[in-house]
């Protein structure tokens, strides 16, 4: 017989959980079982939509070696490990830069946990009344539709929160309190589009990752306005699927933006800054 520990999903909400740390293996390990999709969907990415099925994940190295404060070199060997003991199954489809993780065993870990009572012993006379069996069948329909009900409550139901669940006005004021009106300042109430939006994106990624991304557009210099056309992001911009995936990604993040910048100066120009450099030296060795 094996024993489980119910599990809220809650609990991936909580102050502890999200709290800024690096992840041990077996953190990292739970958070892919609790990130696995529940059932079968597609996701878009860019122009084309890879489908997911159910116990899979579908996400970038660099978002898990974002998510754990990993190196993507770390991920990579971490999921080589759990490949290794057949724990998962990893894949990568054609042009998407993605990876489909599938979790071997997937309804182990989520299968719904039946509570069963012991049944009493009758004394006397051990024939019910159809009155009182009636009753019996009323009280078993019950407590099987309050498990159906209270499933949520187990540790690998979906880690995408349902729309009901999205205070959208508490995220509204943390989006204008933390990014300080460098966006835009969103107001309340949203329409259903910007809602459609953002319940699909924490669908996909979970309540931390777009907290994560709101703090983590913040911090770009590019999207604050810092670039050639002083072009400034917004909030409908950051939450369409391909930016929010670019953005969790560390595509925006100041040290990658410098260091692509360097990478597509003109060669040229390059060139001509080491000659004068040179040239500067050599005057200044000439007259000491």
């Amino acid at each position: 017989m094996e024993y489980y520990i119910p599990i809220s999903r809650r609990l991936f909400e909580h102050q502890l959980w999200c709290e800024e740390r690096i992840y041990s293996r077996f953190e990292a390990w739970l958070d892919l079982i609790q990130s696995a999709r529940f059932e079968d969907t597609k996701q878009l990415i860019g122009n084309r939509f890879i489908e997911v099925k159910r116990g899979q994940i579908l996400a970038s190295l660099r978002f898990l070696a974002g998510r754990w404060q990993w190196s993507t070199k770390k991920v990579n060997s971490f999921l080589d490990l759990l490949i290794q003991d057949k724990m998962i199954i990893k894949e990568t489809p054609k042009e998407t830069g993605q990876t489909v993780i599938t979790i071997c065993n997937y309804d182990k870990y989520n299968s719904q946990i039946i509570q069963e009572e012991t049944e009493k012993k009758q004394q006397g006379n051990t024939k019910e009344t159809p009155r009182k069996q009636q009753g019996n069948k009323v009280n078993k329909d019950k407590k099987e539709n309050n498990i159906g009900d209270s499933d949520e409550s187990l540790v690998c139901r979906t880690s995408q929160p349902h729309a009901e669940h999205i205070d959208y006005s508490e995220l509204v004021k943390f989006f204008n309190e933390e990014t300080k009106g460098v966006f835009g300042t969103v107001r309340t109430p949203l329409s259903d589009s910007r809602k459609g939006m953002i319940n699909a994106r924490i669908k996909s990624y979970g309540k931390k990752t777009f907290a994560g991304m709101i703090r983590k557009a913040y911090q770009s210099d590019f999207l604050k306005g810092q670039n050639k056309k002083g072009w400034t992001a917004s909030f409908d911009w950051l939450i369409k699927p391909t930016n929010f995936e670019k953005v969790i990604s560390g595509n925006y993040d100041n040290k990658n933006r410098a260091n692509t910048q360097q990478c597509n100066r003109d060669p040229n120009e390059f060139l001509r800054n080491i000659a004068e450099g040179i040239a500067r030296a050599d005057f200044e060795e000439s007259k000491r």
